[in-house]
């Protein structure tokens, strides 16, 4: 695992397809098993109304960008700006 946080896009005519995105996320809830508990690494976002598969872990990060987007990136970037703190705070390298 190369980075610091995954950010899983959800929609209905990406997430209903087989093929890469699938792929992608199995392999990102496979790295996300590996990262300490009390670190946030899975990031989901629905776009639209759009039921997120069960077996993608719903937890405080979940992030709505319908029907207010500004307050949705707003949400993501303060997500990631408090979890870069407790990572600083543990003296834990970012990902390179």
């Amino acid at each position: 695992m190369t980075s610091d946080f995954f950010v899983a896009c959800f929609f209905e005519c990406a997430s209903t397809k087989r093929g890469s995105f699938s792929s992608k996320l199995r392999y990102a809830l496979s790295c996300a098993s590996s990262v300490p508990l009390d670190e946030i690494f899975f990031i989901p976002i629905r776009f639209e109304n759009y039921i997120v598969p069960a077996r993608v872990p719903g937890k405080l990060q979940d992030v709505d960008l319908f029907p207010d987007w500004d307050g949705g990136l707003k949400k993501v970037v303060a997500i990631i700006a408090r979890q870069d703190g407790i990572r600083r705070r543990k003296s834990l390298p970012l990902a390179v």
